[in-house]
């Protein structure tokens, strides 16, 4: 992976795609097939060697034929247990014709709780986190729906309780339903029962609340007052709604922001909470936003500005390759629908982007055919983006539908018909005011705004 320091960050993924990448997830496999992670008796000097260095490869990554995962990708290939599609890996329903060409079919599936298979786009996501952290820079994150972004950011949490002492992380949402009784904060209070009763670094609790735990103990001083001891990772569940500085006084080295596209007041609150993990010339500590845009714009569009104006937020600002026309301009880390999309990836978790387009292409021209809201369109695109345009298509308040006018204008567009719709000239005064003056051997301006 080349990132050079002084450019606008791009993840590269092997040209030709990753290979053997169930070497990545060999311990979550052997527990699945046998219930437990070692052999080695509880205690021995072998068991005590295996879980170091397991903590080891959550910590700093592990590498195979000169292929790097970071820490907290190889912990959530390994010990976060998630709900996920069975026979997820292929097309669903696939088969071949005669002439080789694929023919997609949906087919029935059924959610298992199992550990996570190996994705190209989490490849890219847990290095983007590691970068920001490196660099001292925060994240965003557009995404499509159904990538799976709270189980991995209640990993990062879930891994950093466990792996680093007197840590705290925040995980913060402008309405509590995105944190629990089934969002990111119980998502984590799983990881870390699970880890608690299956591997050997079980730590007990000083606080074990719905919004808050902390590790550790406390053991009575010759003094007689009871002392807190042990790891005291610490991780808090917050609520930004009508509270944009509730992050402050946390100190924490972590913060994550969920569903940032329904946070209104997301510009007003990230800035209140840097403080928390800024001081002065120094970065101490990551701030991950995540979340799909679309819907009601007065809930995403603090979220857009961030996104397309990342450096005044100390953002991790990356090449935009994935709007038309936008290479060398800066946005945000961004996740398109084609990638890692159900059903659409090989047994190695390279995703068939080709195919994954095709088939959201068709439900399209379906949904065009078929809805009679106009609107229809443009909430399914909003929510299944190709771009993070899409992503960010103005839905509420806005009476035109939005996707077909786009459609339109991408034809006009590649038909090359605008040319001929005016007439190249220069603009001059005269006795009557300003006068256009025809004059065909003038360019005409197509281009806008201006470079």
């Amino acid at each position: 992976m080349q990132v050079k320091e002084d450019s606008l960050t791009r993840i590269e993924i092997p040209d030709t795609g990753f290979v053997n990448t169930e070497e990545f997830r060999r311990e979550g496999q052997y527990f699945l097939k046998h219930g437990y992670y070692t052999p080695e008796p509880w205690g021995s000097p072998g068991w005590k060697a295996y879980w170091q260095e397991q903590l080891n490869r959550c910590k700093n990554g592990y590498s195979i034929a000169g292929t790097r995962i970071t820490g907290d990708h190889y912990a959530y290939l390994n010990f976060a247990q998630i709900k996920l599609s069975a026979d997820f890996a292929g097309a669903a329903g696939a088969t071949t014709s005669g002439d080789g060409e694929r023919i997609i079919k949906n087919t029935a599936a059924r959610k298992v709780t199992t550990f996570p298979d190996f994705w190209d786009g989490d490849y890219a996501y847990f290095h983007a986190k590691d970068i920001a952290e490196k660099r001292g820079k925060h994240l965003l994150v557009a995404k499509s729906r159904r990538k799976g972004y709270s189980y991995k950011n209640g990993l990062i949490a879930a891994n950093r309780y466990n792996t680093i002492r007197n840590s705290v992380t925040v995980i913060g949402a402008f309405l509590k339903d995105y944190l629990y009784p089934d969002g990111t904060m119980a998502m984590v209070r799983n990881y870390v029962n699970f880890l608690d009763q299956n591997t050997g670094w079980a730590k007990r609790r000083l606080i074990d609340k719905t919004d808050h735990l902390k590790s550790g103990y406390k053991i009575e001083s010759d003094a007689g007052v009871w002392v807190e001891r042990g790891y005291k990772s610490q991780i808090y569940a917050v609520t930004f709604n009508n509270n944009p500085g509730a992050a402050r006084g946390k100190d924490a080295s972590l913060i994550l922001l969920e569903e940032a596209g329904k946070f209104p007041n997301l510009k007003e609150s990230f800035m209140a909470t840097k403080p928390t993990v800024e001081d002065g010339l120094y970065t101490t500590g990551l701030i991950i936003g995540f979340g799909t845009g679309g819907g009601d714009d007065s809930n995403w569009a603090d979220f857009e500005d961030m996104f397309y104006d990342p450096q005044p937020y100390n953002l991790l600002p990356f090449d935009n390759i994935w709007d038309e026309n936008a290479t060398g301009t800066s946005c945000g880390f961004f996740v398109p629908d084609f990638q890692n999309k159900p059903g659409f990836m090989d047994a190695q978790g390279n995703s068939s982007i080709s195919e994954a387009k095709k088939y959201e292409e068709s439900k399209r021209e379906g949904i065009k055919r078929q809805a009679k809201d106009t609107k229809a369109i443009d909430r399914h695109v909003a929510e299944y983006p190709f771009t993070p345009k899409e992503a960010f298509l103005r839905i509420a308040g806005n009476i035109f539908p939005v996707k077909l006018l786009q459609d339109h204008y991408n034809l006009v567009v590649n038909q090359g018909t605008f040319k001929h719709l005016g007439v190249p000239g220069v603009l001059g005064y005269t006795q009557d005011g300003v006068r256009h003056h025809p004059d065909n051997s003038l360019n005409p301006i197509i281009n806008f705004p201006l470079k």
